[in-house]
């Protein structure tokens, strides 16, 4: 189990930061996240910057991902798109 490891590769840890903290922050947007999307699929239950269009939020989110660990700026690049993709059929609907 990585519950109580180092958060070595999650962007905007503190050195020595341990995931079991992180985990406890993280939590219950999770859970709140699935169980929208349970309740009503993935673009009923889209928020946050994509859906708003807020790119210069978007920009920022991504420069400090890639400031945090640039390999994971591509992982970033494709979950956006996939959201974006997202946002355009709530649009649409």
């Amino acid at each position: 189990s990585h519950s109580g490891g180092y958060a070595s590769s999650i962007p905007g840890r503190q050195p020595g930061e341990r995931t079991s903290h992180l985990q406890d922050l993280l939590a219950p947007l999770l859970r709140r996240t699935v169980d929208n999307w349970q309740s009503g699929g993935a673009a009923a239950s889209l928020t946050g910057p994509i859906a708003r269009g807020d790119e210069v939020t978007i920009a920022r989110q991504r420069a400090a991902v890639d400031e945090a660990d640039p390999a994971l700026t591509s992982l970033f690049d494709e979950l956006a798109a996939a959201t974006r993709a997202i946002a355009r059929e709530k649009a649409a609907a």
